[in-house]
C-alpha cells in the first residue's frame, strides 16, 4: 500500500474545502451540482449525494 504525504490536499475550486483523498474531492464535487436526485419523502428536501441526509426524530 502507498501512503500519500499529509500534505497532499485536494481543493474544491468552488468552495475551498480541502480533502486529504482526490475520491473525496469527486464526491463532494457532486453538492455544487444543479442535479438533486434523492428527495426526502417527508418534506421533499433535495440532495445530490445517497447517505447525506439522515433522519431525527
Amino acid at each position: 500500500m502507498v501512503h500519500m504525504p499529509a500534505d497532499v490536499l485536494y481543493e474544491c475550486n468552488t468552495c475551498a474545502k480541502k480533502f486529504s483523498r482526490k475520491a473525496h474531492l469527486k464526491r463532494h464535487l457532486r453538492i455544487h451540482e444543479p442535479e438533486k436526485p434523492f428527495k426526502c419523502h417527508l418534506c421533499n428536501y433535495r440532495w445530490a449525494i445517497h447517505g447525506y441526509l439522515t433522519m431525527v426524530l
